[in-house]
């Protein structure tokens, strides 16, 4: 189980802890937890963004989480002070950010410029307060779907400024200060690799035999996919090549991978490894699904 950190966590690992091994990680055993680690740490590029939204200084509140036969996102509650701030922030606004992990117990990435998943500022009038995401989504059917609460009123605010009684009144005439909603989009697609133009990139299955890939893509009405199987060298597998693939074009949750007249792929010799080469003009790669020999 890895875990969010606050700004009194922040400091207590500055000042008393050594540094944490990015792949250490606190564990359920026998029925007990470990000591827990610190693996997410706010810090001053947080801030930063918190005083560019008006707020003075920034924490993390907790995280969904959202685990996958690869990767992990995390749904990150920013909370993001208003002032005064003392010790530590009690006022503020949360807010949804989306971090991930490429393996179990690998370190925690940031998406570039940490840009805001679900703003309570954009969020419907029942849930410009506070943002908090239920602990993991859920799939149904070709969706995902996470669950979340929003507050009317900021965190630890609680009609802050005005009498108590009219803050009752106003709680009464809302029917409560807080709601649940609904965010959704299509399975495996909450994050994607984009080329406008033509690129490549590489997957690697690892030393299990492979007998398929799917791949989870969209691409435009000009656009399409290809790939070629080569070994870790790059030397081409006869017959796998970009020009016998055949193209995936339109919107796809496992298309299948194929190559002209062969239905099988290759058996790798043990001291070679195997290399997809990915080929996307005008198109998204969501996800990838290898099927492996039992």
């Amino acid at each position: 189980m890895s875990s969010a950190g606050g700004r009194e966590n922040r400091n207590a690992q500055h000042a008393k802890s050594p540094p944490v091994r990015p792949l250490a990680l606190a564990e359920w055993i026998d029925g007990q937890p470990s000591q827990p680690v610190s693996a997410l740490i706010p810090d001053e590029y947080d801030d930063h963004h918190a005083r560019l939204r008006g707020f003075a200084s920034a924490d993390y509140y907790g995280a969904g989480l959202m685990p996958t036969d690869g990767p992990t996102v995390g749904f990150l509650w920013t909370f993001r002070h208003q002032l005064p701030v003392q010790c530590i922030g009690v006022m503020g606004r949360v807010d949804i950010s989306i971090v991930y992990q490429l393996e179990r117990g690998g370190c925690w990435h940031h998406l570039p410029g940490r840009p805001d998943w679900l703003c309570a500022d954009d969020a419907p009038a029942w849930a410009r307060g506070a943002l908090y995401t239920a602990s993991n989504p859920i799939h149904v059917g070709d969706e995902t779907r996470l669950y979340f609460t929003g507050t009317i009123d900021r965190h630890g605010h609680c009609g802050h400024g005005i009498d108590y009684a009219q803050w009752v009144k106003t709680l009464k005439e809302l029917r409560g200060f807080a709601r649940i909603g609904l965010a959704k989009w299509t399975r495996d697609r909450i994050m994607g690799y984009r080329s406008y133009l033509s690129n490549r990139i590489i997957l690697t299955p690892g030393t299990r035999r492979v007998e398929g890939l799917t791949l989870n893509a969209v691409t435009e009405p000009n656009g399409c996919l290809r790939a070629a199987l080569t070994y870790e060298n790059g030397e081409p597998i006869p017959g796998y090549g970009f020009d016998q693939c055949q193209p995936i074009a339109g919107d796809h949750l496992a298309a299948p991978l194929r190559w002209n007249n062969i239905s099988r792929w290759p058996t790798v010799p043990e001291n070679r490894s195997l290399h997809v080469r990915i080929e996307l003009t005008n198109a998204t790669l969501f996800a990838f699904d290898f099927a492996y020999a039992r």
